[in-house]
């Protein structure tokens, strides 16, 4: 754990909180979610999944009755169109799982009705300060940023606690996703680069692995098959890295023979791909930068 790291959980101990009771445990947690798009839906069903939630302690809000429906379906929780209903039942835990640009419009309509629930919001850009200063002084917050693999509970999730988030706060939260994959403290600025990498990761990796279909099928694999080929291997070498430690470049290069085919192909496509994964970050970054400044409707 680094120095940052360290001393925002020691400052986290000794930060003082209006917000008294029992400490909460994820199993008895009652969960309001505020948006069911892909990444509520992903924390949801990995949630129950992973068993570390059921289906009967959630309610889930949104807008569009579509993506209620779709829940609904999938996890048998309970619904409804309004935030405000949602929260009436005075929740445990509040995810905000709305896109940033909409999180303004959701505390204007959700106002003092967050009573003395944790706020966990995943919306990149929307800073603890800009909730904290909208939702008001004493308002537990926690930021984290998620992948959409929560949904198989293979999510890497970074996460930060505001500056009223208590120990057992910030518990729960680990508890929570650490049954989504594996979770890790952060300082804020530090946030952002899990966004601009990590969160952004699945597309790169499904992008890579489509790239890599195609080229199966311009050089006479059926669609289907080349998928499925790329799709294992990118599973294996993903097992592998996992249960070995090993560094990726090492196994690079255990993979490579001297002079041989994929050698030749790693020396074509590394510049290439360092340069776009480097470039891909920076403009994740830059637009995340544009949201905090609070530019949400910039095209």
């Amino acid at each position: 754990m680094s120095d940052q790291v360290k001393q925002n959980k020691s400052h986290q101990a000794t930060r003082q909180t209006a917000h008294q009771g029992k400490k909460v445990i994820a199993k008895n947690a009652t969960i309001a979610v505020i948006g069911a798009g892909g990444m509520g839906r992903a924390i949801i069903n990995g949630l129950i999944r992973s068993k570390c939630c059921y289906h009967n302690q959630f309610i889930v809000a949104d807008h569009h009755q579509e993506k209620l429906d779709h829940i609904a379906r999938d996890a048998r929780v309970r619904t409804t169109r309004s935030a405000v209903e949602a929260l009436s039942e005075k929740p445990d835990v509040i995810f905000i799982c709305v896109k940033p640009q909409s999180v303004s419009d959701l505390i204007d309509e959700i106002g003092d009705a967050i009573a003395n629930s944790l706020i966990i919001s995943i919306a990149v850009g929307v800073t603890l300060a800009e909730l904290e200063e909208n939702f008001g002084d004493g308002t537990r917050i926690v930021r984290a940023m998620p992948t959409v693999c929560a949904k198989v509970c293979k999510s890497a999730t970074a996460v930060v606690g505001g500056t009223w988030a208590t120990d057992d706060d910030l518990d729960l939260v680990e508890e929570l996703f650490d049954a989504l994959g594996v979770v890790r403290l952060a300082t804020e600025k530090q946030l952002e680069a899990v966004a601009a990498v990590i969160g952004a990761a699945p597309a790169y990796f499904a992008l890579f692995e489509d790239t890599l279909t195609r080229a199966g099928i311009l050089h006479g694999l059926n669609a289907p098959g080349s998928r499925e080929m790329v799709n294992i291997t990118m599973e294996g070498v993903a097992a592998i890295l996992s249960d070995s430690g090993e560094h990726p470049r090492a196994f690079c290069e255990h993979v490579c023979s001297p002079g041989g085919t994929t050698a030749y192909a790693l020396k074509e496509i590394e510049p290439h791909l360092e340069k776009g994964v480097y470039q891909a970050v920076d403009a994740a970054l830059e637009r995340s930068e544009v949201l905090r400044n609070g530019a949400h409707n910039a095209e």
